[in-house]
């Protein structure tokens, strides 16, 4: 699977306070715009790979999307587009961008409930918005997959978020690490040592309903034996260009363990915050291929 930084967002109505990449409209963290042909180029680098994922910022809102999308789709069979949901409410987007080759459409949801959501992204009806376009791309024919965040106000709910999605015919889970800065006075960053038992809990029940699941920027450590079933789930990154190259900088691995080279350690924020507490160097034999990068 390779894994594409696509664009920052640069639309407020779009980005919402979405905490998910570092292009939003929130202080401190708007960066400029990857330019088409670095986008372009990076998918030529990519030609040929099994899975092709475009995300962090929203490509929708780019006046070339639709042109990315059909370049992404004839470097590889299968395509999954990370968005935030908003652009699909607008009347024949969701059937342009399948049209275009995406096979998967991955939408994020900040929570198990409206409240939660609409709290974290400061924009009322965008849960809604989210769950409407889920549904409609099923109705469509297309694919989905839920983006769930590891939030501090709602990591207790993952187990409750992926039993409610399977209502939703969803058939992959991406659970994801925030990249950081966190927020000043209403803080999302958790201690990953206390949200580890609840997302393992999360991917066995992807597990028993036979879901695709994948987790980025957690280490190893702290999935347990779901370790080895995450680095299954094969990611390359493959950076578009900018300051889209600095949007996930990461600690150095614990320098005892064996899985060194599946792991890059901590997100920076989250080691500034919260210290490498929690983690522990790993003895077991690693994967053979790496699924962490």
């Amino acid at each position: 699977m390779h894994v594409l930084t696509g664009s920052s967002c640069p639309h407020p109505f779009i980005s919402a306070a979405c905490p998910l990449c570092r292009g939003s409209d929130a202080p401190g963290r708007s960066e400029p715009l990857a330019t088409a042909q670095a986008v372009a180029d990076a998918l030529t680098a990519a030609d040929g790979a099994a899975e092709i994922v475009l995300r962090d910022g929203e490509l929708l809102t780019r006046p070339e999307a639709l042109e990315l999308l059909q370049q992404a789709r004839k470097s590889s069979k299968s395509v999954e587009l990370w968005t935030s949901g908003l652009m699909l409410a607008r009347p024949g987007v969701i059937e342009a961008v399948l049209r275009a080759g995406v096979t998967t459409l991955a939408l994020p949801l900040y929570g198990d409930a409206a409240e939660s959501h609409d709290w974290v992204t400061g924009q009322s009806g965008h849960f809604q918005r989210v769950i409407s376009g889920l549904k409609r791309v099923r109705a469509l024919g297309g694919k989905t997959a839920v983006i769930a965040p590891l939030l501090r106000p709602t990591f207790r709910t993952l187990p409750l978020l992926v039993q409610k999605s399977q209502a939703l015919d969803v058939a992959a889970f991406r659970f994801v690490a925030l990249p950081g800065p966190d927020r000043a006075g209403q803080p999302l960053l958790p201690s990953l040592e206390m949200v580890a038992p609840y997302l393992r809990q999360a991917l066995q029940m992807t597990a028993a309903a036979k879901r695709r699941a994948s987790v980025l920027d957690v280490p190893p450590c702290l999935l347990g034996d779901r370790a080895a079933e995450m680095a299954k789930e094969t990611v390359t990154a493959v950076i578009a260009a900018g300051a889209q190259a600095h949007a996930r900088v990461h600690g150095p691995p614990c320098e005892a363990c064996t899985w060194r080279a599946e792991c890059r350690g901590l997100l920076e924020p989250t080691a500034e915050r919260f210290g490498w507490a929690g983690l522990v160097a790993r003895s077991d034999a690693p994967p053979t291929h790496s699924a962490l990068k």
